[in-house]
């Protein structure tokens, strides 16, 4: 890494002041000539012996990462076995961070995409929502590791050098004034010090300076009941005495949303606009305005349930309490904000009146989703929408199968309810997928309602016998290879543990054995058919499939239903995946109405019960390739975590 203590421009010899060059790359801020090593990262700190928290991963475990990488290794690989060297809290912490979803609030930034400096965690997923955009992203981080790691994530990633500065320990930024549209600041308020040991040494002014237009700061709430762990799904709810004390502290990376709008507004000049990220800004799943009605938050059955929590909204306590913000504050940029303008484009294209931005939601998958309702005035029945805007890699290729999915459903399997597919394709520098909004419930709402639930599975069992679209014939051991082998030697590769890989042989064996030779419907199959792709009636009865984006037209039979009773049985009791699945296998505890959708849906397939009861078995193990064929990177022994396989 080169370093700016001593650094002068090797054709004017002015100071190190870097400017943006064109595309990806720094320039001498005087006379405008590309620095030579902008596509390594440039290290810019004050006391370069000074030890910096690498959180989430300890020092050696990176620098061992790098190595690997330098030698040529591929980034996947890399960081897959930088998770499995890690602890399970260190590996958690990392693929929450790593999760482009942490960025889906990008559509509410105003200005045009241009060039955007990240100061926080370069690890962090948001950079890369931001790139999704369409943003030319510079990132600062005091880490040299992770901003190292960063450099060659977006090298594997995106095919381009994004600059990467390790660095901000300095009273002064290195760039001239007004060098970037858009500041983001993920982790902390400059003039406090970050969280987790993350300090920086330049103040807020000095942040606004190489800023000309926006700035987006990701802010935690001084009276927040509840905080993230940055690990999926883990929340610590404050006890009344650390509430207090909590209140009572204080502190630069904690305050009040009136006083974080009164310190952005203060030092940056310009309006604010706030939305709460909720429920954390380290895990959250919608974004929600707090200075206008749109978009809301959504509150389902269950959350009705809780009077407190509904008692709190309606009193107007949901500002106060809610755990993080974002606020964007614009200088010089007005208009409307990104997902506005994809809304107008894709109401120009249907030829209907742009609806309103509902509800946005960041899938743990990392896709931005907008559900949209009509504007007032608008004609009946227009203006419900859902957008999908794919935030990484994989998902960018699942939200095309998706609506490829959705196309032939509709053409072929018309009496099947799946949304209608409107569009696919960028538009506005974003690209996104649009179709009909369904109506009804969202599935979960209703689980552990039993009625529910059996007129739900009901409904499936019988629906799903129309995605059949081969008839049964023989199989070949070329049929068996291509629909079960495949899929068995990709959960082996992955599954780095011996016991399970002796597992998986077996139960290969024994479908092997049971499948050639034996009549078996060849399906197109959903692959992730949870209740959370069902939207449904109070009763249960269903109203819509969605997200198609795992789907294969040639599938193994039985195992979306299978699938869909696993996660309803681990859902209803919070249950351990194995758990759940043993209890399917087993047969022994299933409840009348799941075993009568197994069994009638066996029975109009001619599925026999050899064939049933090898699925059943081996039920884990296509969950497994499922998931690594769907996956940015695999998860650390997961199918012997999970399933105990």
């Amino acid at each position: 890494m080169e370093s700016l203590t001593d650094l002068r421009c090797p054709e004017c010899s002015k100071g190190p002041l870097l400017t943006p060059a064109g595309g990806q790359g720094l320039a001498c801020a005087a006379c405008k000539r590309p620095f030579p090593f902008a596509r390594g990262v440039l290290d810019l700190r004050q006391d370069r012996a000074q030890a910096t928290d690498p959180w989430p991963a300890p020092a050696a475990l990176l620098e061992a990462a790098l190595e690997q990488l330098e030698s040529g290794l591929p980034f996947k690989a890399v960081f897959e076995r930088l998770l499995r060297e890690a602890t399970q809290v260190q590996a958690a912490e990392m693929m929450q961070l790593f999760r482009e979803s942490r960025g889906a609030w990008f559509g509410f930034l105003e200005g045009p995409p241009k060039r955007a400096l990240f100061v926080g965690n370069a690890l962090s997923g948001t950079p890369w929502a931001l790139a999704a955009g369409g943003w030319q992203v510079t990132l600062l981080d005091v880490c040299a590791s992770r901003a190292a790691l960063a450099r060659h994530r977006a090298l594997a990633q995106s095919g381009a050098h994004w600059n990467v500065l390790c660095g901000g320990d300095r009273p002064k930024l290195p760039f001239e004034d007004g060098s970037f549209a858009l500041l983001v600041l993920e982790d902390g308020w400059p003039e406090a010090g970050g969280v987790r040991a993350t300090k920086w040494g330049f103040d807020a002014r000095e942040a606004a300076r190489v800023t000309s237009g926006e700035v987006a700061l990701v802010a935690q709430n001084r009276l927040a009941y509840k905080r993230s762990y940055v690990r999926h799904g883990e929340f610590a709810v404050l006890r009344p005495a650390e509430w207090l004390r909590q209140v009572l502290g204080g502190g630069g990376n904690r305050s009040t949303l009136a006083g974080w709008r009164k310190r952005l507004a203060a030092w940056n000049a310009a309006r604010v606009t706030s939305y709460s990220l909720y429920p954390h800004s380290d895990d959250y799943s919608h974004v929600v305005a707090l200075d206008a009605p749109l978009p809301k938050l959504s509150i389902g059955r269950k959350e009705r349930g809780n009077w407190l929590k509904v008692a709190a909204k309606s009193a107007g306590l949901f500002p106060v309490l809610t755990p993080s913000y974002l606020l964007t504050s614009h200088r010089g940029v007005r208009g409307p904000h990104h997902f506005q303008r994809l809304l107008e484009a894709l109401a120009s294209k249907l030829k209907e009146p742009t609806p309103r931005l509902e509800h946005l939601v960041a899938t743990r998958g990392n896709t931005a989703v907008l559900l949209t309702c009509a504007s007032p005035g608008a004609p009946r029945g227009s203006g419900r929408w859902c957008v999908h805007v794919p935030l990484s890699p994989s998902q960018h290729n699942q939200t095309q199968v998706h609506e490829r999915t959705l196309r032939l459903l509709r053409r072929e399997r018309p009496e099947l309810p799946v949304p209608e597919p409107y569009f696919c394709g960028e538009l506005e520098g974003m690209f996104a997928c649009l179709e009909a909004r369904a109506d009804g419930l969202p599935a979960p709402q209703l689980t552990g309602e039993l009625q529910a639930t059996a007129r739900m599975l009901a409904d499936v069992s019988a629906q799903l016998l129309q995605l059949a679209f081969e008839a049964p014939r023989p199989w070949s051991a070329a049929d068996f290879e291509e629909l079960v082998g495949a899929r068995m030697d990709l959960a082996s590769a992955f599954a780095h543990v011996e016991s399970t890989r002796v597992a998986i042989a077996a139960l290969r064996q024994r479908l092997r054995q049971v499948c050639v030779g034996k009549s078996i419907p060849i399906v197109l199959h959903h692959q992730d058919l949870r209740s959370k792709h069902l939207q449904v009636r109070k009763d249960g009865s269903v109203l819509a499939y969605l997200d198609w984006g795992t789907a294969q037209e040639r599938g193994l039979v039985l195992f979306d239903l299978l699938h869909l009773i696993v996660h309803e049985r681990k859902q209803e009791r919070d249950m351990f995946p194995g758990d759940a699945w043993k209890l399917v296998r087993d047969r022994t505890h299933l409840r009348p109405y799941e075993r009568q959708a197994v069994e009638r849906y066996c029975a109009e397939l001619s599925i026999d019960d050899d064939v049933r009861s090898a699925m059943e078995a081996a039920y884990p193990v296509f969950v497994a390739a499922m998931a690594e064929a769907n996956w940015d990177y695999s998860r650390p022994q997961w199918l012997h975590r999970q399933f105990g396989l």
